[in-house]
């Protein structure tokens, strides 16, 4: 029969102070574990991407002499128009939302209380 007074065996005994006592290499109340913070890439996406766009793509005829040269972006465009002009919709929605901006919606908000809002939007 087992003692409640006594340990179990290979327990643990307890502590009074739940908190870890610190050590020299402890952060301090306050302190931040990562001062400088996380480390700045030195790309982004939207450089890559628009950097893509700028390049300039040789078009080869069959004969394999090039026929043309034009920017990625040009034909990026083209393609999405001939797909739109096809049927396809997700191409159309993509250029109407981009030539003429998403659609509008409408928010509604309810609240108690004393509230100051304040709303900005990005002009680009």
């Amino acid at each position: 029969m087992i003692d409640p007074t006594q340990p179990l065996p290979n327990a643990v005994p307890e502590s009074n102070n739940s908190k870890k006592a610190a050590t020299p290499a402890s952060w301090k109340p306050g302190q931040s574990g990562n001062p400088a913070g996380r480390p700045k890439k030195d790309w982004t996406w939207k450089e890559l991407l628009e950097e893509a766009a700028e390049e300039i793509i040789e078009i080869k005829g069959k004969d394999g002499a090039i026929s043309a040269r034009k920017e990625l972006k040009k034909l990026v465009a083209r393609k999405l128009l001939t797909l739109a002009a096809g049927g396809n919709v997700q191409a159309a929605r993509e250029l109407m939302n981009r030539m003429d901006g998403m659609p509008q919606q409408k928010v509604d908000v309810e609240a108690s209380g004393d509230w100051n809002v304040t709303l900005k939007r990005d002009e680009k």
